[in-house]
């Protein structure tokens, strides 16, 4: 009487077929949902980054510049030129262009078009500030 010990070759390589065909089903899904994810996490960085940019022209008295270019997002403030933000984006993409956010915080722009895998999407640039409207800008000292 014999009994066998392990598997043959061809129960192994139909075990091994089996997880190709499951893992290339799976696994586009499971990376386009963490490209999904990792997008909607970077939208909500722009966001907090227009907001910061909004106090800081505020703050600063100052119009700042909120400048995009490919993958970037660069926070100018435009006087000195100098450069208090830059961030650099992985999933989304910009077109060149230029917002800019007076002192009082309100902005020459209502919302921003960025691009997710060739996919325009908009993202709505609402007032940081809708407690503060109407007041002198050094109403705070």
């Amino acid at each position: 009487m014999s009994t066998s010990r392990g598997f043959t070759m061809v129960e192994l390589l139909v075990v091994l077929v089996l997880i190709g065909l499951l893992s290339s089903f799976v696994g586009p899904m499971v990376i386009s949902q963490v490209e999904k994810t990792e997008a909607k996490i970077e939208a909500a960085q722009i966001l907090k980054l227009f907001e910061n940019a909004s106090q800081t022209a505020f703050w600063l008295n100052e119009r700042v510049l909120f400048r995009t270019e490919a993958n970037n997002i660069l926070v100018v403030r435009e006087i000195s030129g100098k450069q208090i933000v830059k961030k650099e984006f992985r999933v989304l993409r910009f077109k060149t262009g230029e917002i800019e956010i007076g002192a009082t915080g309100d902005s020459s722009a209502r919302s921003l078009n960025y691009y997710v895998n060739d996919q325009m999407r908009t993202i709505e640039l609402v007032s940081m500030w809708p407690e503060y409207k109407g007041l002198p800008v050094n109403a705070f000292n």
